[in-house]
């Protein structure tokens, strides 16, 4: 079977919309509305893809900067799911600071800016990654003078109710910090210089877990972190398993493993997998190759048993 090589937009329909520009204000308007199309236009759940970051889809362009739209829909555990990189120029944020009902993650790849958590701000630098959970007011503004790129996730979990959005009189805070040996996870900014690395010195290079087999609403077993690999090396040879996973590649090139074949992998590209379904990813370059990985378990949803004979 050949790989699957799908353009971004609702699964299994491959194509571009036109490129458009909006102002910041028609930002948020856009992805709300995005999210409505989604919750109403007939579709299956995702398939394993490789999507090039050549097909992302620009949807919204401005003097903020622009967003490039990756993989929106819904997989077999998470509905109302929009993956997409954005690009703010100095000085500008795709938005202010704001809340809705679906989870989030967000890594800071390049630049530095101002985060902006619960009424609460704080320095934003590379390699930050960015957890939200449900009504919690967030933002991120680039307040340095040069350009400032994230890669986002956002989703609602499948099988379960939305969260309920608190009322005019209250307003939705992080919740409390766990107890030690809890797995929970709450709204909150890791930087990469407070998360250790797997191994010092590590010949396949540096590869941070920011949570690892933690909790959160609608995931459980969940794996977040941010790798860099050396030459010639992988975190492990193409494998399978019961989660679901994205790659999102930073900067660098490669070649991907995937159903069995081998593609070249280059920046800004994503990968979704299925359960079981083979994949990996090898630096085949001569120089550093980095990326983002969120892989989990859902926790309203049962997952499928590994395939007979696999």
């Amino acid at each position: 079977m050949e790989p699957v090589f799908k353009t971004p937009g609702t699964f299994g329909k491959p194509g571009r919309a036109p490129r458009r520009r909006f102002d910041r204000a028609a930002v948020a308007s856009l992805f709300a509305a995005s999210f409505v199309a989604f919750a109403v236009a007939p579709r299956g759940d995702a398939a394993s893809q490789i999507l090039p970051a050549s097909k992302g889809e620009i949807v919204a362009k401005g003097d903020f900067g622009e967003f490039r739209k990756l993989l929106a829909g819904e997989t077999r555990s998470v509905k109302e799911l929009l993956t997409g990189v954005a690009v703010i120029e100095p000085g500008k944020e795709i938005h202010p600071p704001h809340q809705h009902a679906e989870e989030e993650f967000l890594l800071l790849a390049e630049g530095s800016g101002t985060w902006s958590l619960a009424g609460q701000e704080s320095p934003a630098r590379r390699g930050d990654l960015l957890y939200v959970e449900p009504w919690v007011m967030h933002g991120l503004k680039n307040t340095s003078d040069k350009p400032l790129v994230f890669f986002v996730v956002k989703w609602s979990g499948k099988g379960m109710e939305d969260a309920a959005k608190p009322d005019a009189t209250t307003t939705a805070k992080p919740a409390a910090k766990p107890a030690a040996g809890a797995t929970p996870i709450v709204s909150r900014v890791l930087h990469r210089e407070d998360v250790k690395p797997d191994a010092e010195n590590s010949p396949i290079g540096d590869v941070r877990r920011y949570w690892n087999r933690a909790l959160t609403r609608s995931m459980k077993d969940l794996v977040t972190g941010v790798a860099t690999l050396n030459p010639g090396q992988e975190v492990h040879p193409a494998h399978q398993h019961a989660d679901e996973e994205l790659m999102w590649i930073v900067k660098g090139r490669g070649t991907w493993h995937f159903d069995g074949h081998d593609v070249p992998a280059n920046e800004g590209d994503l990968l979704y997998t299925e359960p079981w379904k083979l994949h990996g990813l090898t630096n085949t370059s001569d120089a550093p190759l980095t990326f983002y990985i969120v892989k989990w378990n859902p926790t309203a949803v049962v997952m499928p048993e590994r395939p007979a004979g696999q």
